[in-house]
């Protein structure tokens, strides 16, 4: 018989797990992608800011293992009060109202000197507790929120756009579709695993360098007590990822299976990122521009800022870290779980309609 007369047959032998088959697809990814050079360099760069956050944990840490309260004026030092033989109790209490004192000092001043930063209200606020583990936590959770925001957000869309967009698009120009699904491989496993190469690149730029400066911290703190203080920070770690995972892989992955041309889904992709965030700077500008910012064109302002993806994102994570109430980030998180469940329907649609 003619080999061609044999046509598909079923597959007899035994089949590995589900998850077996998506890691070899995530494996073959990663291997592919990691011979673009550009890649190798937007991950390294991504990785370059924890030296700068690095600092600030050092920094933040020295000043509250080192006693720089005894410069505060107008309260007598630990030493000259020792030297007036006064009770245990007294220079315990001298000493706790000068770490309020400066703390009220370090929290007025960064309300005055660095407004435009994100949430400084909030950390103002947290920094005037009198608990010093809830002032370590809420430094940290502040630090690990900005880091996620800027450097790590303007890594991540770059990044994406340069593992993404041939994720699909090839497979659909090249037919190597009928070559997967020919095989004992559905189209959810060939899905997912897509999903995880993009995932595992942005996991690597975002979750290991937190984990990283958390960890970090621990070692600066004085003691491992801190962990007690600040147990719920890793978990924010992972929970601030996969609200950035989710809703970008699925709008990358929906974007590179719409096209036969990876380089009309990058361009679909950068052009979603751009016009977006450059509405929402048009909006502002213009606002600005009429010299009468009061409250209501302000809670306006707050709700264009919706236009842009980058926003959104930045919404949820201040929430996730504890620096906005749910009331506050529910719409931007209703978003992103709409651009999510919404990208997986055209996902499978389009997967469904390949033959």
């Amino acid at each position: 018989m003619p080999i061609y007369d044999v046509g598909y047959r079923e597959w007899l032998d035994d089949k590995i797990s589900c998850w077996s088959r998506c890691f070899i697809i995530a494996q073959t990814g990663i291997r592919i992608t990691l011979k673009s050079v550009w890649v190798k360099r937007v991950t390294m760069a991504c990785w370059l800011p924890i030296f700068y956050w690095g600092v600030g944990f050092l920094v933040f840490e020295r000043l509250n293992d080192q006693r720089l309260f005894d410069r505060v004026d107008g309260l007598p030092s630990v030493e000259s009060t020792a030297a007036s033989d006064v009770t245990e109790s007294l220079m315990g209490e001298i000493a706790n109202q000068r770490r309020e004192l400066i703390q009220q000092r370090t929290a007025n001043e960064l309300e005055r000197n660095f407004s435009a930063f994100p949430s400084i209200d909030r950390l103002a606020e947290g920094l005037r507790n009198t608990d010093p583990g809830q002032v370590r936590h809420t430094f940290w959770s502040w630090m690990l929120m900005t880091y996620f925001r800027y450097p790590q957000a303007a890594g991540l869309v770059f990044l994406l756009g340069f593992v993404t967009p041939s994720l699909i698009s090839k497979d659909v120009r090249s037919r190597a579709l009928v070559l997967y699904f020919s095989r004992p491989i559905g189209r959810l496993e060939y899905l997912l695993g897509k999903f995880l190469v993009p995932t595992g690149f942005l996991m690597a730029i975002t979750t290991a360098p937190a984990l990283v400066l958390y960890i970090l911290g621990v070692f600066l703190s004085p003691s491992f007590e801190v962990v007690w203080w600040t147990w719920d920070i890793p978990l924010r770690i992972f929970l601030a990822t996969a609200v950035v995972v989710l809703p970008t892989v699925s709008l990358a992955l929906m974007l590179s299976a719409m096209t036969q041309e990876s380089r009309f889904a990058a361009f679909a992709w950068f052009a979603i990122w751009a016009l977006g965030h450059g509405a929402w700077f048009a909006i502002q500008i213009s606002a600005l521009a009429q010299n009468n910012v009061n409250a209501e064109l302000q809670s306006r302002l707050q709700a264009f800022s919706r236009v842009s993806l980058y926003n959104i994102l930045g919404e949820a994570q201040t929430w996730v870290f504890g620096f906005s109430s749910f009331s506050e980030a529910w719409v931007s998180l209703l978003i992103l779980a709409l651009l999510t469940f919404g990208c997986q329907i055209l996902l499978f649609r389009r997967l469904f309609s390949l033959r």
